[in-house]
């Protein structure tokens, strides 16, 4: 069975509390983070979310992924965006062109 059809996130709970990337960020862009972590588990693509044509509204990468997960999350643009970029510089996510993934989630859907 795909990680994703699973009805858990394989969190591994030592790895997310000692992030040293991770523990640069905020508590909002944290909070921001563990809904996309889920909103990714769900993801056609393991771990990863692509900006569709109907997104790119604003010609900027991030703020176009901020308005596309505005409708999925209880938060607003701004914090979006904000927390995006703040993971992002981190290192905890990576934007690729209009893909954003996370490394990890993506190295265990190979593996599974």
């Amino acid at each position: 069975m795909a990680l994703r059809d699973q009805p858990y996130l394989p969190l591994y709970v030592q790895d997310f509390l000692t992030d040293e990337r991770l523990i640069e960020c905020s508590a909002a862009a944290t909070g921001v983070y563990i809904r996309l972590m889920c909103i990714m588990h769900k993801s056609d693509e393991y771990g990863v979310i692509r900006l569709k044509k109907k997104d790119s509204i604003t010609g900027d990468v991030v703020n176009d992924f901020a308005g596309k997960l505005m409708r999925q999350m209880p938060y607003n643009v701004l914090t979006i965006a904000d927390a995006l970029h703040e993971l992002i510089d981190e290192g905890v996510l990576v934007l690729d062109g209009e893909r954003l993934y996370q490394r990890r989630m993506v190295r265990d859907a190979r593996l599974s």
